[in-house]
């Protein structure tokens, strides 16, 4: 059964207050560097599995050329 948040007051965050307690999701506060930090890691997995899947087809197909994995140090796409 689904059952509709009221209309809470407010904006952002304190708007979220029924649909937290309806669905379960939770907030917190984060700072712009761990917003920053999780930036890069969801670039560095975006920028595996484009290789993954690319190189799995490559495989596949002759003379397609794999993507090499970035060199050692290379934390960030740049």
């Amino acid at each position: 059964m689904i059952t509709r948040a009221q209309d809470e007051p407010g904006a952002s965050f304190e708007a979220m207050n029924p649909a937290k307690k309806n669905v379960g999701y939770r907030t917190s506060a984060v700072s712009v560097q761990e917003m920053e930090a999780l930036a890069n890691e969801v670039a560095l997995l975006r920028d595996a599995m484009f290789r993954t899947g690319w190189n799995s087809r490559a495989a596949k197909m002759p003379g397609m050329r794999k993507i090499p994995p970035p060199p050692d140090g290379v934390t960030v796409p740049e």
